[in-house]
C-alpha cells in the first residue's frame, strides 16, 4: 500500500524566518486566505459627513493639522498611484472600535479610490461596507477633489475663526488620541486696499 506521506528529501533548511503566508513549499499563499475570518475593522461612512469633515463646502477653515490636509491631495492622484489605506472618520480615535470610514472621502472620490479595494482585499471591510463607500452620495455639498479642499482647509490655519475654534475644541474633547497646539490670540490686522 502507497504511504500517504511525502518522500523524505534528507534535511531541510529552517524556514522559520518566512512568512507565514507561505505554503510547504515555500511559495506565497493568498493573503485573503488568511483574512477572511478577521472580523472587519472599519464601519461604513456615516449618513452625512461630520460637522468638521474637511471635504465638507461649508466647514470652516483651518480645524486640522497642515500634514492632514495635505493627505487629501493624494487621493485625487489616478487610482493605481493613491495611498493603499483608508481614510478614517476624524470624530473616531485611530483604533476605536467604533472608527468609520470618513463620509467625506467617499463622497468625494467614490469608486476611484485604491484603499477601499486594498481594504475590501485584505478582510479589513466587508462587502456591504465597500458598496456603501463606493456608492455613497452625500446629502451635503462637497468639494470636488482633495486638493480644492486642502487648499480651503489651509487657508486660514494659522488664524481659525470662532467656528473652527469651537470644532477645535469639540473634537480634542472627544478624541484622546490628538497632539493639539494653542490657538494663536486674535488675528494680524488686514491690509486695507489702497
Amino acid at each position: 500500500m502507497p504511504s500517504l506521506a511525502a518522500p523524505w528529501r534528507g534535511p531541510q533548511p529552517d524556514r522559520s524566518h518566512r512568512s507565514a503566508h507561505r505554503t510547504r513549499h515555500g511559495w506565497p499563499t493568498s493573503r485573503m486566505r488568511h483574512t477572511r475570518h478577521v472580523p472587519p475593522t472599519m464601519h461604513p461612512p456615516a449618513p452625512r459627513p461630520c460637522d468638521s469633515c474637511p471635504y465638507r463646502r461649508d466647514v470652516p477653515s483651518g480645524i486640522w493639522a497642515r500634514e492632514e490636509y495635505d493627505k487629501l491631495r493624494r487621493f485625487d492622484a489616478p487610482t493605481a498611484e493613491q495611498p493603499s489605506r483608508l481614510f478614517q472618520c476624524h470624530q473616531a480615535d485611530a483604533d476605536s472600535a467604533t472608527r468609520r470610514i470618513c463620509a467625506g472621502w467617499a463622497g468625494c472620490h467614490g469608486d476611484r479610490l485604491l484603499g477601499l479595494r486594498v481594504a475590501l482585499i485584505e478582510g479589513r471591510i466587508d462587502e456591504a461596507t465597500f458598496a456603501a463607500a463606493a456608492g455613497y452620495e452625500s446629502p451635503v455639498a462637497l468639494f470636488g477633489s482633495g486638493s480644492e479642499a486642502a487648499d480651503h482647509g489651509q487657508a486660514d490655519i494659522g488664524w481659525p475663526g470662532g467656528e473652527a475654534g469651537r470644532l477645535i475644541g469639540k473634537i480634542t474633547r472627544t478624541r484622546s488620541d490628538l497632539r493639539t497646539a494653542p490657538l494663536p490670540e486674535g488675528r494680524p490686522e488686514q491690509e486695507k486696499p489702497t
